[in-house]
């Protein structure tokens, strides 16, 4: 399991809160918090390819711990539930784009 705490959560304003799920082993299915169920998915999706095997990434082929797609996937979980992270804008960009292609 990845390393990841929420000491680690780095809210975008100090009225933010800490996602309601733990960072380092987020639910399956999504908390009762999260507003982005699509978002969830894809970021629960990318969690699962990027978990560490024998210290390494599969996915990405990196011995970094965190890989930099877990930790994009982490903050897709918290973007999920409405917590504004570093890459907010990507992941609510990318939402935009998936549903202007009618994709997932």
């Amino acid at each position: 399991m990845p390393d990841i705490t929420r000491a680690e959560f780095v809210p975008m304003s100090t009225t933010a809160a800490l996602p309601p799920f733990d960072l380092a082993d987020p639910p399956e299915d999504p908390p009762e918090a999260c507003v982005d169920l699509t978002m969830w998915a894809t970021a629960r999706e990318l969690f699962a390819e990027h978990q560490p095997v024998d210290g390494s990434c599969e996915s990405c082929g990196t011995t970094d711990a965190p890989c930099s797609g877990l930790e994009l996937a982490v903050q897709g979980l918290q973007a999920a539930c409405g917590v504004r992270t570093r890459t907010w804008d990507f992941w609510t960009h990318l939402m935009q784009v998936r549903a202007e292609l009618g994709s997932r």
